[in-house]
């Protein structure tokens, strides 16, 4: 999956209530694909840290002033549109992304790289960790071996 790139300057907010609108006031059958991909950012971006990563991603490119700007623009457009999900271009897409983020998994992942293996030196000292202890484990094999298994 693929997002192209979005630019963000102070003129968005105005470009993007104009088109969620315009699309909102549209007959219910036409499909509202601006207003599904709004949303989908919405699901994305909850906090100025998801913005951040965006931009490091080449996702959006921030011409506000600081990324939790951007983060209540998404958070606040996708709040009053309405969307038949069965009608849009986006449907298959919105939904992988929706099933991906709603998985604990990913977030406990996502949670555990940030936090704990932030930087390169606790990856290096949490493998020396579990070499010591499968070392440890042998080596307690080796010593019982010999008191359970008599010559």
């Amino acid at each position: 999956m693929e997002i192209p790139f979005l630019p963000i300057n102070p003129g968005t907010r105005t470009l993007f209530t104009n088109v969620l609108l315009f699309e909102q006031a549209q007959d219910f059958r036409t499909p509202k694909d601006f207003t599904i991909f709004l949303m989908m950012m919405d699901h994305l971006v909850d906090t100025s840290d998801d913005v951040a990563l965006l931009v490091h991603a080449g996702i959006i490119i921030n011409f506000l002033h600081d990324d939790e700007d951007v983060a209540i623009l998404f958070n606040q457009m996708a709040d009053f549109a309405m969307i038949d999900l069965h009608k849009s271009y986006y449907t298959d897409f919105v939904k992988k992304v929706v099933n991906y983020i709603n998985l604990p998994w990913h977030s406990y992942r996502a949670m555990l790289l940030h936090k704990y293996f932030g930087n390169p030196w606790s990856i290096i000292s949490f493998v020396a960790a579990v070499i010591l202890m499968l070392l440890t484990i042998t080596q307690t094999g080796f010593a019982i071996y010999p008191v359970v298994h008599p010559k």
